[in-house]
């Protein structure tokens, strides 16, 4: 489905509903690995902000 315009409409929505609430910010979660999605929410003025941490337990 990628292309189809989805995931701009759901960015779309939940930033509108963000504001409607009166929120100042609103954040979300992509894997490092992901920079064709990264350069869709810097398209979207999303700013990188966080380095995440992960361990593998045996």
């Amino acid at each position: 489905m990628r292309g189809n315009g989805i995931g701009l409409q759901m960015i779309e929505f939940y930033v509108g509903e963000a504001k409607s609430r009166g929120l100042s910010h609103v954040q979300l979660i992509s894997n490092a690995k992901r920079r064709d999605a990264h350069r869709f929410y810097e398209r979207l003025s999303f700013n990188p902000s966080r380095l995440g941490f992960k361990m593998a337990l045996k």
